[in-house]
């Protein structure tokens, strides 16, 4: 019965491997306090019960506290009511460290459940990641290449752990993977068919994206850049119409941006569209390297550089200071500031950011007794206790793997776009990587920003394996065709 499943659809069966790989994650993965995204999910709540977007930094501060003391067996992503809502609760202080779209996510859940849980979008993440991603690198695999590629690359977004261990986390960057992917899908239709309801549903997951990431933006400009180039009208044609669709796109995102705008002007009485923390993500991004300045790579130590001034880190004014520092940098010493972009693009080449490294594969790592403590109870499984080992051992092998994948998702992409750059769109899948890659290499950057734009480079990968698979028998021909032919014994 299994084999006439995975003949007919195949499909079917992968989308259920991916789904049992996240679902893993939350079995052996210990649970992780939510980090920085605690501040969406006091937003979500506050936005339920009527208040808007606003947050309590006091009592955002002590639930961080109350949750890291918490042994790790029983912590909790979210879930408010663990802790329990403090009776002189203060929503007032609107929520402008984040776009409002993951908090948005949220609060539609904690509405439906009538619960401050956050296992039920959870479950909704997984499920989006597990089935929708994988769908979408299988249509742009079967489009550009064929059936097989497809497959392929739907396979290896299913048991990819990098991809995986992001939908588990508390954050907006969970969501992306799926808007990514397909803004790139409704642009290659957008391109191949020249209708505008493509071009809609571009705007719509652009909308979306800014709303998750303010910096989804700069996929814009290259996705002008690739209409430029499909269009084959005369040139100036040609960037007319590029520039037509950019400006569109950019209209649509900050208008959907709006009621964020709204809350940055409550905060500080002036209008603002992204989050106050690009200076001082360059200014950490300076001092990721040796330098004269005195940057470093600190929250801790931004907030005592701003202190002498009577500053707040994330504000406006220190934005403006900060970008007073970042100025003689420039003016200065050039060629050592485009050396730090040249470097970290590097870095992010080869992934070498938190996951990609040895401290991610520690996050994902299986003590051995945890192992024996979950192959004990395992007897409904076919082969029992040895088949959950057997599970646990391949996951472990691609736990310690996982930096060599993750560098062969840009060495795919650059291998890829040489050997196929003759067919027609292939370029189209570097338009997300690219959008991650050109806008980070400034900044200091975690990995989760740019994970999510990687998913179009498995399709590389895939075209890969599955032409060095359909042509393994001519090169073995070719390589019996010039061995000497022993002569057989008289």
């Amino acid at each position: 019965m299994m084999r006439l499943v995975v003949y007919k659809n195949p499909l079917a069966l992968i989308l259920v491997v991916s789904l049992t790989v996240r679902l893993l994650f939350l079995l052996f993965v210990p649970a992780r306090p939510p980090d920085i995204a605690h501040f969406n999910f006091i937003a979500a709540y506050s936005l339920v019960n009527g208040q808007g977007l606003h947050i309590d930094t006091q009592w955002a501060a002590q639930w961080w506290e109350e949750m890291t003391k918490l042994p790790k067996r029983e912590r909790r992503i979210i879930d408010l009511e663990d802790i329990g809502v403090p009776e002189n609760l203060s929503l007032t202080e609107p929520n402008i460290l984040y776009p409002p779209g993951h908090a948005v996510f949220l609060a539609i859940f904690f509405k439906l459940t009538g619960q401050a849980r956050y296992v039920y979008p959870e479950t909704i993440v997984l499920l989006l990641d597990a089935v929708v991603a994988p769908l979408l690198l299988y249509f742009l695999g079967k489009r550009l290449f064929s059936r097989g590629v497809g497959l392929v690359a739907a396979s290896l977004y299913s048991v990819w752990l990098s991809f995986a261990f992001l939908a588990t986390q508390a954050r907006s960057e969970q969501l992306l993977s799926s808007v990514s992917l397909g803004l790139l899908v409704s642009l290659y239709m957008f391109l191949t068919q020249w209708r505008w309801r493509w071009l809609a549903v571009m705007a719509i997951l652009i909308a979306v994206g800014v709303n998750l990431r303010p910096d989804m933006l700069a996929t814009v400009p290259l996705a002008a850049a690739a209409v430029a180039i499909a269009k084959r009208k005369r040139w100036i044609q040609s960037i007319a119409y590029a520039a037509l669709v950019g400006c569109l796109l950019t209209l649509v995102a900050v208008a959907s941006l709006i009621p964020y705008a709204g809350l940055y002007w409550e905060a500080f009485g002036r209008l603002g569209f992204a989050t106050p923390a690009l200076a001082v993500n360059v200014w950490e991004g300076i001092g990721e390297y040796p330098n004269r300045w005195g940057a470093t790579s600190n929250d801790d130590d931004v907030r005592a550089l701003l202190q002498p001034y009577g500053l707040r880190i994330w504000t406006p004014e220190a934005e403006k200071q900060l970008w007073s520092k970042i100025r003689p940098v420039a003016s200065e010493d050039p060629v050592w500031l485009a050396g730090t972009f040249a470097r970290r693009a590097v870095r992010i080449l080869f992934m070498k950011y938190d996951w990609g490294a040895p401290s991610f594969r520690n996050k994902l790592d299986i003590p051995g007794a945890k192992v024996s403590a979950h192959c004990a109870s395992w007897k409904v499984l076919p082969g029992g206790s040895a088949t959950c080992w057997l599970v646990a051992l391949g996951y472990i092998a691609m736990v310690r793997g996982t930096p060599f994948l993750d560098w062969s998702l840009w060495i795919g992409a650059i291998v890829g776009v040489i050997i196929f750059r003759k067919r027609p769109y292939v370029w189209l899948l570097l338009v997300l990587p690219l959008a991650r890659l050109i806008p980070f290499s400034f900044i200091h950057v975690e990995p989760r920003y740019i994970l999510y734009g990687m998913g179009p480079s498995l399709v590389f990968l895939a075209a890969l394996l599955v032409t060095g698979w359909q042509s393994r028998t001519r090169v073995l021909a070719a390589a019996q065709s010039v061995w000497p032919q022993r002569k057989p014994a008289v």
